[in-house]
Parts: C-alpha cells; structure tokens; sequence
C-alpha cells in the first residue's frame, strides 16, 4: 500500500528560524572569521620577533604531530595547526553566541572581551600545559593576548550578524 505525503518545501511564511539556530550560525561566521583574523596576527607577530611566520601555527598541530611540529617551515602541519586553530575559535564563539542574550553592540564588546580573557586564561593555564606544553612556553605573551583581544572584537559583531541572519533567512 503506497501512502502519498506531502511535505512542504519551505516553513510557513513568516516563520522565524528558531533562535539557537541563528546564534549557532551567527557564532560560526564571528569565529571562522575572527580565527582567521588571529591566524593574520600571528603570522605578522611572529614574523616582527624575528622567528618563521609558520611556528606558532606549526605548534598549535602539535596536538597531532607532537614533536614534528616544532618545524619552521610551511607545510601540512602548518594546515592542521591553522584548522585546529579556526575550529577552536569557532567552537567558543558557537558557545559565547548561544550563552549570550541579543544586546547592542558596546555590552556585546565588553561581554566578548570579558568571555575571551577567561577563555584564553583557561586555554594558556590549563588546556595548552595539559596538550601541548611546548606551545605554552615558547607562545609569546603580547601576541597571544591580542590575539584573543581581535577573536573578541569578531564576537562583539554577533549581534549584527544575528539581525542579518535572521533577515536573511525569514521567509517572506
């Protein structure tokens, strides 16, 4: 017996996408982009201290590599250290941007810079001693605190990016 269904396409007009939805999708965007905002910082940070522009991004995949990774010199290390590295800010903006209520954009500021201080004190004291003590010691200090600085301002746009999502994805 065949049973013939139809399922629409497209939700009801004027539905609204759910909520958690658009700040997932907005906290990709603000991570993805802002990742790659750090990985432009540290490579011209790294470069100015005189060492290759590539190691402290070959460091970060020494979660994978371990010792290998202490390279200077591009390669698939550099890539998996930079992917790591994006996916990381993207997971802790997908978690500030479902945590955090809509706001205008001087609290989202001073919220997201709160956020990645605490963040990047647990990431430096904890989370890079436990995985990847190498990085923890030779990451300099001012390049890695700008670093979560420029990852907070990219947060502080989520709630432009939510208006826009949602105005991009409600159905007319």
């Amino acid at each position: 017996m065949w049973v013939q269904m139809e399922v629409a396409a497209d939700p009801a007009p004027g539905h609204a996408p759910h909520k958690y939805l658009i700040r997932t999708l907005a906290g990709v965007q603000a991570g993805v982009l802002g990742g790659a905002a750090v990985l432009l910082w540290i490579l011209f940070a790294s470069s100015l201290s005189e060492r290759s522009p590539w190691v402290l991004v070959n460091m970060i995949a020494g979660v994978f590599y371990g010792g290998q990774s202490r390279g200077s010199d591009f390669g698939w290390m550099t890539l998996a250290g930079a992917a790591v590295h994006i996916l990381q800010c993207a997971l802790a903006s997908i978690l500030f941007a479902v945590a955090m209520r809509r706001r205008s954009y001087v609290p989202s500021l001073a919220t997201a810079m709160l956020y990645v201080a605490t963040v990047g004190w647990i990431a430096k004291s904890f989370v890079w001693k436990t995985f990847n003590p190498t990085l923890a010691n030779i990451a300099p200090t001012f390049a890695v605190s700008t670093g979560f600085f420029i990852l907070g301002l990219a947060l502080s746009f989520l709630p432009w990016l939510e208006r826009e999502l949602e105005r991009d994805l409600l159905l007319e």
